[in-house]
């Protein structure tokens, strides 16, 4: 036989010889006895808990197969695990050596019971660390014995390692006894799937679970040791509904919840202080009640939340690098520490962003939003906030800056724009020339409140603007502009001309109703204050005030404008009033005063377009009455007072033209005056004049009553000089019985109709009156001359006091 011949049927033996040692060993060692003995006893040392296996059939090249794998709870009464099947591969080599390797085990629709007693613990707490280890009691199962020994009380367990460990088709039922030990809670997971590499019972291996709970997808990965308990975990959740859990943090929530999905990726790390959980969290489709003072019900609200903190076992502490939530538009991001405790305390930074304030009005409560709803507000907030103390309550802010831009507004028709840099300390908010915008006009606001979550806040305001044209504020041109409303909405224009879209069917205007009763609702103002005002333009009715500065103070509800001055070129306007600013329409009150006023600058103010002119010196003074925000503040206007007017003329006037027709004489259209003075009054429309107008043509003394829609009812006591009664179209003698002694003629006259269209005619009792004082005034000419002179001696006298008596009589008097 060749050598190589040899060679190989020397191996082949020696193999032959192996395989049967091996066998043999297989037999001897791994016999289902002694396995039964090593899983069971292994696993009872290491759980401190009864374990059951099933049938065990052991095959050298496929492995172990358990029929069942049944895990006691530890007091014995209920099962931790139970199983269909197990498939289990080995390391031969391993075990030979006294070590208990296993490649793969492969369990089969096992079931787990979790439990969390009336104290709080769980049924594994020990497995987790959480409590020391029970003293196993001298009944106890004994420890398991090395490879090799024939006594199964030896003192030392076999190491046990599994190298891949796959559980499928299971499920785990959680059963929570903590708030209601006779009702307790039920949670299931079904579809479970567990897959663990490296399993040791000493070191820490990682593991991953998927599984279904309330039908919504769960996963987790995990690394986790026997001893040290966790030391990572990643948790994902896709829209798992909130309700089940609700008694987990129903005591915390002022309400109740409806519906709400919570979507998860989560990860937590053990730290040597505590545990690092990162990652975010978003609750879909909200609905929650809570029962606040203003009751707020939040529907399909958004809250994302993404954070990057540590919590401290030892302290109870949140070390927060990062929490970021945003609620539907709201964002809201902290940073520092939270002292978890009865009452928590924080001690960091925040900062609140509101994009656009349109989106957030759903997070408000639904009465405040309806209150709203007609303002259209619109804009951007940001705020950044230091905190200290305890979180609830505004104390906990220590200081704020607060960036508005853009902020929008409707008040009545009237669009406003706020932008400007608020700070705040505590009880104390500041602000440095805020910019109001009213239709492209601007104020900048100094403001200084104080104790502003008192009752009552004390605010100082300094208000400053180049140019202020009141007559684009009215009411009356306001409600000119069209309000575009769509199914969408209303469109306004900013202040900065900018198309702003107010939300879906909330925003709504007012409407005007015509008329004096018709007025806007009072405002609130539960603040007391002090207001400087200081503009350099002022614009109404076409008057140009300039250097207008005031103060007004604020106090119980009362607007009280102490002294409001304003120069005009010439001259000065002093004006001082009370508005009641709580009740209905605004009533105001008040005095004014005009000194040396150029009327030619008020023409356009005190008369319509193609209604004349007038100038002259105006000073004037007296008090008036009215209701400020009524939709015509005229129409409720009550006044009294004098004016004074110097140096002037009337032109174009339709008096003047219906006067100088009248009298045929067109040189009446234009008067010139050196003083028209007299006293009025003002009464919801109706007014009331008595004034003499003098000049060195012509004298009127204008008596009687007018409204300011222009209706006329008065007489003219009117004095023409012979110049200007020669051009006239009456005259003869019977004209000359209406001159005075300085041959002025006399024209007692009735005015009627309107402003525009007056109606003149002659006053027949002024005419008779002034006949009378013509014709006595004659006769006792006559009489002196008769007299011869003598008519100061007591016998005349009396003869001229009996002659009159008896001409009084003649004429009626």
């Amino acid at each position: 036989m060749s050598r190589w011949k040899r060679v190989l049927l020397g191996s082949m033996a020696m193999g032959f010889v192996l395989l049967l040692v091996v066998m043999l060993l297989v037999k001897l060692y791994v016999t289902p006895e002694k396995i039964r003995d090593l899983l069971q006893t292994g696993l009872q040392s290491s759980l401190q808990r009864e374990v059951s296996l099933g049938q065990i059939d052991v095959g050298l090249l496929r492995g172990i197969r358990l029929s069942s794998l049944n895990i006691a709870d530890k007091s014995g009464t209920e099962q931790l695990l139970t199983t269909r099947n197990i498939e289990i591969t080995y390391d031969l080599t391993a075990l030979l050596r006294g070590n208990l390797l296993f490649t793969r085990i492969l369990i089969n629709e096992p079931h787990f019971r979790l439990v969390r007693q009336a104290d709080g613990r769980l049924n594994i707490s020990d497995l987790l660390g959480e409590e020391s280890a029970v003293e196993q009691p001298q009944s106890a199962t004994p420890a398991p014995y090395p490879l090799g020994s024939q006594s199964s009380d030896v003192a030392r367990a076999i190491p046990l390692s599994i190298k891949h460990l796959v559980l499928q088709g299971g499920s785990l039922l959680f059963i929570d006894r903590k708030n209601n030990p006779q009702s307790p809670y039920r949670y299931r997971l079904d579809d479970l799937h567990i897959d663990v590499k490296d399993f040791s019972l000493d070191a820490a291996f990682p593991a991953s679970l998927s599984a279904q709970l309330n039908d919504a997808p769960v996963s987790i990965d995990l690394l986790f040791g026997l001893n040290d308990g966790l030391k990572s975990l990643q948790l994902k959740s896709t829209q798992l509904n909130l309700v089940p859990f609700l008694p987990y943090f129903q005591e915390a929530l002022p309400g109740s919840l409806g519906r709400g999905l919570l979507s998860t990726e989560l990860l937590i790390e053990k730290q040597p202080l505590g545990y690092r959980i990162k990652g975010q969290a978003v609750v879909e489709e909200l609905d929650i009640r809570l029962d606040l003072d203003n009751p707020l019900h939040w529907e399909k609200v958004r809250i994302a939340l993404d954070q990057d903190l540590i919590y401290r076992l030892a302290d109870n502490l949140l070390d927060i690098n990062k929490l970021s939530m945003d609620i539907d538009g709201v964002q809201l991001d902290y940073r520092g520490k939270v002292q978890l405790a009865a009452s928590a305390e924080v001690a960091g930074e925040a900062n609140v962003k509101i994009a656009d304030l349109r989106e957030i009005t759903d997070l408000l409560p639904r009465e405040l939003q309806q209150q709203l709803a007609a303002y259209g507000i619109a804009g951007k907030i940001t705020a950044q906030l230091q905190l200290s103390g305890a979180a609830t309550g505004v104390d906990v802010i220590q200081q704020a800056r607060i960036d508005a831009c853009d902020i929008q507004a409707s008040i009545g028709r009237l669009r406003t724009a706020l932008n400007g840099t608020f700070t705040y300390t505590p009880g104390r908010l500041k602000g440095k020339e805020i910019d109001i915008g009213l239709k492209g006009q601007h104020l900048l606001i100094d403001l200084d409140a104080r104790q502003i979550f008192s009752a009552v806040p004390e605010l100082k305001m300094e208000i400053v603007s180049d140019r202020l044209d009141l007559d684009e504020l009215s009411p009356q041109s306001i409600a000119k502009e069209p309000v575009v409303v769509s199914a969408t909405g209303a469109e306004y224009t900013s202040a900065e001309g900018t198309q702003l879209k107010a939300p879906p069917a909330k925003v709504t205007s007012p409407p005007v109703v015509e008329g004096a009763s018709a007025v806007i609702s009072p405002l609130k103002a539960p603040v007391n204050g002090r207001f400087n005002l200081t503009l350099k333009q002022l614009l109404y009715h076409g008057l140009l005030l300039e250097q207008v500065k005031g103060l007004a103070l604020l106090k119980d509800g009362r607007l009280q404008i102490d002294s409001l001055t304003a120069n005009t070129v010439e001259g000065q306007v002093v004006l001082t009033a009370v508005a009641e600013l709580e009740q209905s329409a605004l009533p105001i009150q008040g005095t004014f005063k005009a000194d040396n006023l150029n009327l030619s600058r008020l023409t356009d103010a005190l008369l319509p377009e193609g209604q004349g002119s007038i100038s002259g010196n105006l000073s004037t003074q007296g008090q008036f009455r009215s209701l400020a925000m009524a939709v015509d503040p005229l129409a409720s206007l009550m006044s009294q007072g004098s004016f004074d007017l110097r140096d002037g003329e009337i032109k174009g006037s339709p008096l003047l033209k219906g006067l100088s027709n009248f009298l045929t004489n067109p040189e009446l259209e234009l008067v010139g005056f050196s003083r028209f003075q007299g006293r009025y009054e003002l009464k919801k429309g109706q007014g009331k004049i008595d004034a003499l107008l003098e000049s060195r043509r012509v004298s009127f003394a204008p008596k009687g009553e007018f409204t300011l829609a222009g209706k006329l009812n008065m007489t003219l006591a009117t004095r023409l000089a012979p110049s200007v009664m020669a051009k006239a179209g009456i005259g003869g003698k019977g004209a000359q019985l209406l001159t005075d002694d300085k041959g002025w003629t006399l024209l007692p006259l009735k005015i009627k109709g309107s402003y525009s269209q007056p109606r003149f005619s002659l006053d027949s009792k002024g005419v008779k009156k002034q006949l009378k004082k013509t014709v006595v005034r004659e006769l006792g000419r006559q009489l002196q001359k008769q007299l011869g002179g003598k008519g100061d001696q007591p016998e005349n006298q009396q003869l001229e006091e009996l002659l009159r008596g008896t001409l009084n009589k003649l004429f009626g008097q």
